[in-house]
């Protein structure tokens, strides 16, 4: 794990604006992201990846210091009913900046000679490079906005009924 700090979008004195996971499997693996992430390649609207190497890292940069705010709202006053909660992340184009900056150092960590020997380059998402080039601002923002999950889960739908 490491931590991340956006000069431009902090001030000095801030605690520190990201903390990256290094997770030595590869996201992309359906099973993994779905139980891991409850991530959903069809509600990403994912179309197949290139191949998936047998050995990889997942980098997962989270942002600790969130300007986008949500809401809650009771729907009734039983405790027992769950409320609505928006969290609207990512509704504060700084959150979207920081979270850019970390892409792309996490893209330069990726490219260093001693991980460029363990790794055999980036899996480019082609739902991606189909609309912008690998790497580009646009690229990067689209992913960002797209593939954003939580490190909280909904663990009612997995409990019994």
């Amino acid at each position: 794990m490491a931590f991340f700090d956006s000069e431009k979008y902090q001030k000095k004195t801030d605690a520190h604006a990201v903390q990256i996971h290094f997770v030595p499997l590869l996201a992309q693996n359906e099973d993994q992201g779905r139980v891991n992430f409850g991530f959903d390649r069809a509600i990403h609207e994912m179309a197949s990846l290139k191949p998936v190497p047998p050995v990889g890292v997942t980098f997962l940069p989270s942002l600790l210091q969130p300007k986008s705010s949500g809401w809650i709202e009771l729907t009734s006053n039983n405790p027992n009913d769950h409320p609505i909660i928006e969290p609207n992340y990512l509704s504060h184009e700084d959150d979207v900046e920081v979270l850019s900056e970390a892409w792309k150092f996490c893209d330069r960590l990726a490219n260093t000679a001693s991980m460029k020997k363990a790794l055999k380059g980036p899996l480019e998402d082609d739902s991606v490079t189909n609309r912008y080039p690998y790497g580009s601002d646009e690229y990067i923002k689209y992913k960002i906005k797209r593939d954003v999950v939580t490190v909280s889960r909904n663990f009612h739908e997995q409990q019994p009924a």
